[in-house]
């Protein structure tokens, strides 16, 4: 054999030899394969669990899922009450979703509990929301925890709505009536005291017909969850509550819906996606008829998002029309910081004017927290004007403008709560 013989049995060997090693590799890589399937290694993505589906507002889905589980334990003879309940649930938030109100929500200020009222920038027309000590101590002498149930008295001071328990120990809602300087007798809302369920956090629009509260009836979603209904004088009692749509109501708590109808802006509360202690306030512009998001103009997710209220910006359609009402909202009262104060001085003692102060210094402590509190206004006032032209591609300048107001603010805001406390304290020392 020459040697170009010899060289080409070589390479032939070589090449036959790297043929081999490639087959037996892919033999081997294909029966691991087939192994991890085998052993169930290798598996699609987990199914997501109904929790998941429904904090996700995956309704179909969840619907979906829960059928299945029922027919197992259908089959197995077992109780499926539970699952029954979970479905008529789900079915009710799946019509809600469905039913969307398109709302322009303007902004939102995440507060701690205990400050959500005494922060909301709402004008005195509305009448006066707190607790019922707070609220009316006269009447709230008559209740018991009076410190933490709910109340609202009308701008007339003449009609209060509240909280108060049951003679069974059940939270329901209760009005009276100031008669020559005198509060009647707590009375039971008829048409609304009747349905099961704690019930709160009332409010009456200025026509004394159309009344907001929260409750945990039977027919709700999760939690407390946001009812309207309106008032028949003639019958002296409420029509049935409706429950309202999406995005208002959640599957968590959701309350205080009120409408400053002086502003032209609502707001309501809720604690989604807050922690234990705190609570977010949306403030919105309401529309003068109910508008529902159409199913084919916008997808499932993003009806989902609008439904849970993910993004506010996403709901404006005239940021100019959402900076003339961030402007109203945080505009300093002018009128109540003329005629009417309310001085919450202890849980008994409320004034409603600077001459009530028995103490000259706690008197002059006012007066300052009155000017702070309305310059702190006008500056978040002047704070939006100016992110709406940074929205519009502001400048260096500007922006470093705008962190200056929201520092000031903060300290601003530190200022207004330190007189307020020395005030309080002041007051009560003499």
């Amino acid at each position: 054999m020459n040697r170009q013989t010899l060289n080409k049995s070589v390479q032939l060997f070589s090449i036959t030899k790297r043929a081999i090693l490639i087959c037996l590799c892919l033999a081997c890589l294909s029966g691991n394969v087939f192994a991890q399937q085998k052993k169930g290694k290798v598996q699609s993505p987990p199914r997501p669990s109904l929790s998941e589906l429904v904090a996700n507002y995956q309704f179909a889905e969840a619907l979906e899922l829960l059928e299945e589980e029922i027919e197992i334990l259908e089959e197995k003879g077992k109780d499926i009450s539970q699952l029954t309940a979970q479905e008529e649930q789900v079915e009710r938030c799946l019509q809600m979703l469905s039913a969307t109100e398109d709302i322009c929500f303007i902004d939102s200020i995440v507060l701690h509990k205990s400050q959500m009222l005494s922060a909301l920038p709402l004008s005195s027309e509305i009448g006066h929301i707190g607790t019922l000590r707070q609220v009316c101590p006269e009447v709230a002498q008559q209740c018991d925890s009076a410190d933490v149930m709910s109340a609202y008295l009308n701008s007339m001071e003449d009609c209060l709505y509240f909280t108060m328990k049951d003679y069974v120990g059940v939270e329901k809602l209760y009005s009276c009536n100031n008669l020559m300087g005198t509060w009647t007798s707590p009375t039971p809302l008829d048409g609304i005291t009747n349905i099961s369920g704690k019930q709160s956090y009332p409010f009456m629009l200025s026509d004394g017909v159309t009344f907001y509260y929260s409750a945990q009836h039977p027919d709700g979603i999760g939690g407390y969850d946001i009812y309207v209904t309106r008032y028949q004088s003639g019958e002296n009692r409420f029509l049935t509550p409706e429950l309202l749509n999406m995005p208002f109501n959640s599957l968590a708590n959701d309350y205080f819906y009120i409408y400053d109808e002086g502003k032209e802006i609502g707001c309501f509360a809720t604690d989604r996606r807050q922690a234990a202690d705190s609570v977010c306030v949306y403030f919105f512009l309401p529309n003068p008829e109910r508008r529902i998001y159409q199913a084919d103009s916008l997808d499932e997710a993003e009806l989902r998002d609008y439904a849970q209220i993910r993004s506010i910006k996403d709901t404006w359609s005239n940021a100019e029309e959402v900076a003339q009402a961030k402007a109203e909202l945080y505009k300093a009262d002018v009128q109540s910081s003329q005629n009417m104060y309310r001085f919450i001085i202890n849980d008994a003692i409320v004034y409603t004017k600077l001459e009530q102060f028995k103490s000259a210094s706690a008197r002059r402590i006012a007066e300052q927290w009155i000017q702070e509190s309305e310059r702190l206004a006008t500056m978040q006032s002047e704070l939006e004007l100016l992110r709406k032209s940074y929205t519009k591609g502001a400048s260096q300048q500007e922006q470093e403008k705008i962190l200056q107001y929201e520092s000031a603010i903060q300290q601003l805001r530190a200022t207004v709560l330190r007189l307020e406390k020395n005030m309080r304290n002041t007051e009560l020392a003499q």
